[in-house]
């Protein structure tokens, strides 16, 4: 079964590579074509982009810098909605059950594709009641500790683990998601001890860190970056195979103890199902535009991460991988899906 996990957990960053944005210019022309009239009444008022998750995590960051250009740009007030609980279901099952108007989206990332798998009922489908807008970017995550943890890299870390009467305990933005099973792919390939806490969020759990609450959080770099520089948690390792710009210093953690170690992130904006074809155009338009003003742009590449702004089928051939893949990775895992 190890060699299934290790394959079925480690994140391939091809899933991002540039046959996205080779795509981008042939179907910008055609998106930009395709909605004259609605692209005069639409948005006539604020458009909701609900976020399942607390405050503070990168989710919210990245939709709350690219709001502010869609509002600029469309005239229109884009407001953040944050209904976190429950793995990010409780936001995620308003927005499928809200009027598919286009006032009412759905910034996610890969924890959608993950809970069809964890939980044996679920009150939405993951692909049949939502319309895929558009895939935003990708980004690696940091392991960090609070500076009271006797451990400045990853081999201490493994080392203290593995001697720790008691488990070190981890925060996760909630069960199932990819802040938890980063983690659960660390605990495995080194063979160490490590305690799950659950949180509604990765913001709250990254704060519960810098507070010393509990030990450990592998979490998203952007939100992370202002605490190391602060130091009020330390950095010990980066997910990606290279490092990242904005922690220079800060080693992968494959090349810092755990050989081929790899994890990432992705982004994604969606709305109810039954969406207009026009009303998806103009938010793609404006999201890629968003996406490529320098100060949105240069925030996510400064954290390591990768713009895609895909197209909205780019994005539905994304998330139906991402379903395949994660039912792989937690039936290989072992690990039993969860009552609702």
């Amino acid at each position: 079964m190890s060699d299934n996990i290790a394959s079925g957990l480690l994140l391939n960053r091809r899933f991002v590579t540039f046959r996205y944005l080779s795509l981008a210019v042939a179907s910008a022309l055609s998106i930009e074509l395709s909605f004259p009239a609605i692209g005069q009444s639409y948005p006539n008022r604020a458009v909701r982009i609900v976020v399942p998750i607390a405050p503070g995590g990168t989710t919210d960051i990245l939709v709350r810098l690219m709001g502010r250009e869609m509002s600029q740009s469309l005239g229109q007030p884009f407001v953040i909605d944050n209904r976190a609980g429950a793995s990010g279901i409780i936001g995620t099952e308003l927005v499928a059950k809200a009027n598919p108007d286009g006032y009412t989206l759905l910034s996610t990332t890969g924890t959608h594709t993950i809970n069809p798998a964890l939980y044996t009922r679920l009150p939405y489908d993951a692909v049949a009641d939502f319309t895929p807008v558009a895939l935003l970017a990708s980004s690696p995550m940091v392991a960090v500790v609070h500076p009271s943890v006797p451990a400045r890299n990853i081999r201490e870390l493994i080392a203290l683990a593995k001697r720790s009467v008691h488990p070190l305990n981890y925060g996760s933005a909630g069960a199932g998601t990819p802040s938890h099973l980063v983690v659960e792919l660390f605990r495995y390939m080194a063979g160490v001890p490590l305690n799950h806490v659950p949180y509604k969020g990765g913001g709250p759990s990254l704060s519960d860190v810098a507070s010393g609450q509990i030990e450990l959080k592998v979490t998203a770099v952007l939100p992370a970056v202002s605490m190391v520089n602060a130091g009020r948690v330390r950095a010990l390792g980066v997910t990606s195979l290279t490092r990242v710009t904005a922690l220079a210093q800060v080693p992968t953690i494959a090349e810092a103890g755990v050989p081929g170690f790899e994890f990432g992130l992705w982004y994604v904006i969606l709305g109810p199902a039954r969406m207009s074809t026009e009303v998806v155009g103009v938010l793609n338009n404006e999201i890629r535009k968003a996406l490529m003003v320098s100060s949105v742009k240069n925030n996510i590449e400064a954290d390591g991460g990768q713009v895609i702004a895909a197209t909205p089928s780019q994005t539905a051939e994304h998330i139906q991988k991402e379903l395949k893949r994660y039912q792989q990775l937690i039936t290989s895992a072992g690990i039993k899906p969860v009552e609702r």
